[in-house]
C-alpha cells in the first residue's frame, strides 16, 4: 500500500493515449472490482448515460490538447447507486514538455456534502 492508497480521494493515472495504467484502493473499493479489472476494463459502463458524451469528448479534447481536463458527472457505485463526482487531470510532461502520462482524481461530491452535514 501507498500514500496513493490511504486517502478516499479516487486516484489514477494513465498513458499518454488515455488509457489506465493505474488506479488505487479507494477507485477498487468505490467500483468493488479488483486493480486489474479497473484497468483492464474502462469507465464507460460505470459513467451515467446522459453524461457519457460530454465526459467522452472533454476527455478526447485534453488527450489532444495535453490541457488541463476537468468534469462534473455522475459514476455509478458498486451497489448502483449513482453519485455525483468532479473529475479533474493533468498531463504529466517531458522535459521538452510532450505528454507521458496523465494523473488524475475523481472526487464524490455527494459524500463531500454528506461529511459538511
Amino acid at each position: 500500500m501507498s500514500l496513493h492508497d490511504e486517502g478516499p480521494a479516487q486516484l489514477w493515472t494513465a498513458r499518454p493515449n488515455g488509457e489506465l495504467d493505474d488506479v488505487n484502493a479507494a477507485i477498487v473499493s468505490y467500483f468493488g472490482r479488483s486493480r486489474e479489472q479497473m484497468l483492464e476494463w474502462g469507465w464507460a459502463d460505470v459513467v451515467h448515460p446522459e453524461d457519457l458524451t460530454e465526459v467522452g469528448e472533454r476527455w478526447s479534447a485534453s488527450l489532444e490538447t495535453g490541457e488541463p481536463y476537468y468534469v462534473e458527472f455522475r459514476l455509478r457505485r458498486h451497489d448502483d447507486v449513482w453519485r455525483w463526482h468532479v473529475g479533474r487531470a493533468v498531463a504529466r510532461r517531458d522535459d521538452g514538455g510532450g505528454v507521458v502520462g496523465w494523473s488524475g482524481v475523481n472526487v464524490d461530491v455527494h459524500e463531500l456534502f454528506e461529511r459538511l452535514g
